[in-house]
């Protein structure tokens, strides 16, 4: 971690000499599958799309595992960071009770994730169906 990055690893450091503890969320053969996958395209000198949505379906499993491991880990009253890079997001697969903050450098997927998440609050206030982007 302190190879990645600095940053993370002085937080992480400082919250585990103050007590918390280090819980794995990834699944290790899935982010050697991810690996294998990304490493496919870019040896790949045309886009295979094949390969790309296999990467994708990767990523979203390796979400998905991540959601499960910190509903398995986290007890109530508690508070988990999780360190991901951008353009993943984790917090669409934990349940309502479990509030997932994103901070990270601008990504225009907020912009339009709020602005969906207004129009269907509005939807819903005045009986209209809510917005569906997939």
């Amino acid at each position: 971690m302190k190879r990645n990055c600095a940053k993370c690893y002085d937080l992480v450091s400082r919250y585990i000499h103050e007590g918390a503890e280090l819980e794995v969320t990834e699944d290790p053969m899935l982010v050697e599958e991810g690996s294998s996958w990304a490493s496919m395209l870019q040896n790949d000198e045309k886009t295979d799309l094949a390969t790309a949505d296999m990467l994708t379906k990767n990523l979203i499993d390796r979400d998905k595992f991540m959601a499960k491991r910190i509903l398995e880990s986290l007890r109530d009253g508690e508070t988990g960071i999780l360190f991901l890079s951008p353009g993943r997001w984790i917090g669409k697969d934990l349940p309502q009770d479990i509030r997932a903050i994103k901070i990270q450098p601008f990504d225009p997927a907020d912009y339009l994730n709020s602005w969906v998440t207004t129009v269907s609050i509005k939807s819903k206030t005045n009986g209209l169906p809510s917005p569906r982007i997939q």
